[in-house]
């Protein structure tokens, strides 16, 4: 497991409401899952969907997915899809992605992926937005700082 993928996890914890709970999402570059597994366990319930994604023609990367699923309880909803290629699947409303810039090279079939699944719009979103709290109140007294983030999204870590 990446380091960095325990903070993103607190962080998506800590937002889960405002922006996962009731909407549809999909990590990409799950990797071994172990991200998509933490969510599953943590938030799986509060999510109408929650689905991840790796590379197409690797078998082992979907097995490998599927028995750190079934080590750690939880439902596998896996879509092999290697990024730039055309996407095929459901509308979702909230793009996860943890560690997945290793490779330079992948940036623009990322990239391709991405305009794909944002320009289909949100799944079934009751807002256009969510609106995301910074927990850390500011020196001068203000209230915490509010970011709008339009529905789809895309996150990442």
């Amino acid at each position: 497991m990446w380091p960095n993928n325990s903070v993103f996890a607190s962080w998506l914890e800590a937002h889960a409401d405002p922006l996962m709970a009731g909407r549809r999402v999909l990590e990409l570059g799950t990797g071994t899952g172990v991200l998509y597994c933490w969510l599953q366990r943590r938030l799986g319930g509060r999510l109408a969907a929650l689905v991840c994604s790796d590379a197409a023609g690797d078998a082992d990367i979907e097995a490998n997915v599927r028995h750190n699923c079934a080590r750690n309880g939880v439902a596998c909803e896996f879509v092999a899809h290697s990024w730039g290629s055309e996407w095929a699947g459901p509308r979702f409303d909230v793009l996860l992605a943890s560690d997945v810039l290793l490779y330079v090279h992948a940036y623009p079939l990322l990239v391709r992926t991405l305009q794909q699944l944002l320009a289909r719009g949100p799944a079934h979103s009751p807002a256009a937005c969510v609106t995301l709290r910074s927990p850390l109140a500011r020196p001068s007294g203000e209230p915490p700082a509010e970011l709008r983030v339009p529905l789809p999204c895309f996150v990442l870590s």
